[in-house]
């Protein structure tokens, strides 16, 4: 009568796990971004655009790769009207 009870890997103790440098990298690199974001936003100028130009593209890129081309063109296709419509 030995039972061996599996622990879900949510409740396992996470002291001692290592952090992968990959994800570290990217945790880094997306606060960079998001603190030169923050810190050009309120000026026009080449960086500030390249920036959200960058954005752009991810989100597009995420979105594909979320939902699919179709669905990512028209979710772009409406971003794109709201936008140009709240800027008119």
């Amino acid at each position: 009568m030995n039972q061996t009870v599996s622990v879900p890997k949510a409740a396992r103790p996470t002291h001692g796990r290592r952090i992968s440098l990959r994800r570290v990298a990217f945790w880094t690199v997306l606060a960079i971004y998001l603190a030169l974001v923050v810190g050009f936003a309120w000026n026009s100028s080449p960086l500030s655009e390249v920036l959200a130009a960058i954005g752009i593209l991810v989100a597009f890129a995420h979105a594909i790769v979320t939902y699919g081309w179709r669905e990512a063109l028209a979710l772009a296709a409406i971003c794109v009207v709201i936008t140009f419509t709240g800027e008119v």
